[in-house]
């Protein structure tokens, strides 16, 4: 097996995905903290208001497109930060990366290649689609 058939652990994978709006190298608009987190550990307070905080903020950029339902998720998240992302992780993991894809943050490492157990061309993909379709839709 190669590097990009190694399972990575989800939490490590939304580190990596938030270090993207962290430290120097991530532009000051969406620069979230001047130092990154640490690139393993377990799902903490920090790394979850973090997570929470730009899943929020991705949230009120599209919440005219989405009718507000990522708002409110997030809204209700910070009453305990780390028990809704723990719950929802997919969800803010994915929807950090795609965030992160659509201002062209520097892309993580973690995954060797893949993101999400598929392949990064693929995901990225269906991002720029994504984004695509809700900016151009018709109102």
């Amino acid at each position: 097996m190669g590097d990009d058939d190694a399972v990575v652990d989800p939490v490590t994978v939304l580190r990596a995905q938030v270090n993207r709006f962290m430290g120097p190298g991530a532009p000051k608009e969406y620069r979230f903290r001047d130092t990154k987190l640490p690139a393993t550990g377990p799902l903490d307070i920090g790394l979850a208001i973090h997570a929470l905080t730009i899943f929020h903020k991705r949230a009120a950029d599209i919440f005219s497109q989405d009718g507000g339902e990522l708002i409110r998720m997030a809204n209700a998240g910070y009453a305990d930060a780390v028990g809704f992302v723990e719950k929802n992780l997919d969800t803010v993991t994915k929807t950090i990366a795609i965030y992160a894809d659509i201002h062209g943050l520097q892309r993580p490492t973690t995954g060797g290649g893949k993101m999400f157990g598929l392949p990064a061309p693929l995901v990225i993909g269906a991002a720029a689609l994504t984004a695509y379709l809700l900016l151009t839709r018709r109102r």
